[in-house]
């Protein structure tokens, strides 16, 4: 499995775009970002989308070709034995154990929990451990923090989700066609072990070998 559908806790073969239109980037939001009183949310997401197009090589080796950077670049990385850059799977950045919540909970318990681990999403799962969908800050602030409510009517139901060995620049390119902020990550029995979200993208840039062979 590289990227399928869940929806309602079940795998669905429709394609991804007829169920989820391509977002792209917003103009009104890029004007905004520009301004001097754009909030770190704007800044952030315009970062995000500037490494994750990253993930996606003009070619071979992520570089223009024909050039003596391009050259250099391949010839240090063959002489390193550094591994493909586009291989790099799901597994090796995403958060685990994974943070999980139950369709049963509260809003104002899942928003307290996402405050204490300092999150700002959590995969809803069934007490198998099975995957739900996603429930994000997003989600809690339309109706409240302090909602006594369930979260089972405002967490999402219908998400693309990933399996462990999903190339890391499949589930960025996703990121960005769908305008998502994460991912969950699932094995072969549908049970929720991971999340990636643009801040591991982030975190990837600037705290792993990428860092270096970018520099």
């Amino acid at each position: 499995m590289a990227l399928v559908i869940y929806d309602h806790g079940y795998r669905i073969r429709t394609p991804k775009k007829s169920e989820f239109p391509p977002g792209g980037v917003n103009p009104l939001t890029e004007l905004r970002a520009a301004q001097r009183s754009a909030d770190s949310e704007d800044r952030f997401r315009r970062e995000a989308d500037q490494y994750i197009r990253m993930l996606q090589p003009e070619s071979k080796k992520g570089l223009p070709p024909n050039t003596p950077a391009t050259q250099a670049y391949v010839e240090t990385e063959e002489k390193m034995g550094l591994p493909d850059r586009r291989a790099l799977v799901i597994s090796h950045i995403m958060s685990s154990p994974v943070q999980v919540i139950t369709p049963g909970a509260t809003v104002f318990a899942a928003s307290r929990k996402m405050a204490e681990l300092n999150i700002r999403h959590l995969v809803v799962v069934n007490e198998q451990q099975q995957l739900l969908g996603m429930l994000s800050e997003r989600d809690i602030l339309r109706v409240g923090r302090h909602s006594p409510q369930s979260i089972d009517a405002i967490y999402t139901k219908k998400v693309i989700a990933a399996s462990p060995d999903t190339q890391v620049r499949h589930a960025a390119q996703s990121m960005v066609d769908y305008n998502i902020n994460s991912i969950p990550i699932v094995g072969t029995d549908g049970i929720a072990v991971g999340v990636i979200t643009r801040t591991d993208m982030l975190h990837l840039l600037v705290s792993g070998p990428n860092l270096e062979r970018w520099a």
